[in-house]
């Protein structure tokens, strides 16, 4: 589940000072609903400066609580898994 990869990868980002979260916000333009991933690296390239990367999904406008929890689920995993997530956080700092 999408629970279980968050805790099994927590600890190892941790240890390399990565952080992310998930923020919900609207784009100014049409007001239509974004999850955005954000992340943090703290120790920065040389240990002394703070990074941070986001990446955006545009969700789609639904009134149904529960298909709108079902596309922010799948929106979660997308992000997730991006190349720039995986790339950046995952295989350079962690050696997965």
């Amino acid at each position: 589940t999408l629970d279980n990869l968050h805790k099994a990868i927590q600890a190892p980002l941790e240890k390399h000072g990565i952080y992310y979260t998930f923020k919900m916000c609207s784009m100014s333009e049409s007001g239509r609903n974004i999850l955005k991933l954000q992340v943090w690296d703290m120790l920065g390239k040389d240990n002394d400066s703070q990074e941070f990367e986001e990446s955006c999904f545009a969700l789609p406008d639904e009134s149904d609580m529960q298909k709108l929890g079902s596309c922010m689920t799948f929106a979660s995993r997308y992000l997730f898994n991006c190349p720039i997530f995986v790339d950046r956080c995952v295989l350079l700092k962690t050696g997965f």
